[in-house]
């Protein structure tokens, strides 16, 4: 059982995969009565005789807002960790990471060739990951960059184009006319349990000015409905 249950959990998050194996279980069915296992021969019986049309909801999006612009929100299919846990360093390609992640928001030049793909989770999410690809087109890290050590990175004088480069996609970017201040912020859990926020200001300049942490205002315990 704990074989098949391994199968479901790479096949089923994964509409692609599904879709194969759909197609693969009514190829057959006519010779379900050859299979020995029962719970094979069940999950055969439960399979549709015809399979809907690719769905474009599969893919990555872009949905224009309408009325006022507040914020940009990404919404995920699947899981984050299950997909990391099916990458090896040295092992995977740059077409298993866009199988898994899709299309990048940026992908950022490395030294010797290679080359970083940016996913993010910002706003809605607390995480950003940059997905390091070698010359030879084999993954070699995958970094969640919104951490401690990398907010530490961030000092007064460095360009906002190197924050970005550090941090990934801001959850939220907000201009202050009467300081001339901007504050770009990023989403994060300082643990397993507390939702904060880490902010770069700056001015005209696009150098950071100063750098602050401070309770995220969408964790439920600041919205009032507990958690």
């Amino acid at each position: 059982m704990c074989a098949i249950r391994a199968v479901l959990a790479r096949v089923i998050p994964y509409p692609r995969r599904f879709r194969l194996a759909l197609l693969g279980a009514k190829i057959a069915r006519p010779f379900a009565w050859a299979i020995p296992d029962a719970r094979l021969k069940a999950m055969l019986a439960m399979a549709p005789t015809t399979i809907p049309p690719v769905s474009r909801n599969d893919d990555p999006q872009v949905f224009p807002a309408t009325g006022e612009k507040r914020m940009r929100v990404a919404l995920l299919t699947g899981c984050d960790a299950q997909r990391i846990s099916e990458l090896q360093s040295g092992q995977s390609t740059e077409a298993d990471v866009r199988d898994r992640f899709g299309v990048p928001e940026n992908t950022w030049p490395e030294p010797g060739g290679g080359h970083t793909l940016e996913y993010n989770r910002q706003p809605a999410g607390t995480e950003n990951f940059m997905i390091t690809i070698g010359a030879d087109g084999k993954l070699v890290a995958v970094r969640q960059v919104l951490t401690q050590d990398n907010f530490a990175r961030v000092q007064p004088g460095m360009g906002m184009d190197e924050v970005r480069r550090l941090l990934g996609q801001p959850a939220k970017t907000t201009r202050f006319d009467l300081t001339g201040e901007t504050h770009v912020d990023w989403r994060f859990m300082q643990d397993a349990n507390t939702r904060k926020v880490f902010t770069v200001i700056t001015k005209g300049d696009g150098k950071v000015l100063r750098t602050q942490f401070g309770p995220d205002p969408m964790a439920s315990e600041n919205l009032g409905g507990g958690r």
